[in-house]
């Protein structure tokens, strides 16, 4: 347990767990967007696309390799 010696050190103190508190606050909101984009119908579609997209590419180039 801390112990306070002034009103100035509690203040300062009182103020850094309103900062912590308020960066928590802004990550929270930053990781619910990111799963509402991760899971929305174009983030999906997007993700699956670009999977696919990936595959074609991918194996058109081994056939061109070993042909």
């Amino acid at each position: 347990m801390k112990i306070y010696t002034s009103f100035e050190d509690v203040d300062r103190d009182l103020k850094i767990l309103k900062l912590k508190k308020e960066i928590q606050k802004e990550q929270l909101k930053l990781s619910i967007n990111e799963a509402k984009e991760n899971f929305s119908f174009m983030g999906v579609v997007g993700k699956s696309a670009g999977f696919v997209i990936k595959r074609i590419l991918t194996l058109k180039l081994i056939n061109k390799l070993f042909k």
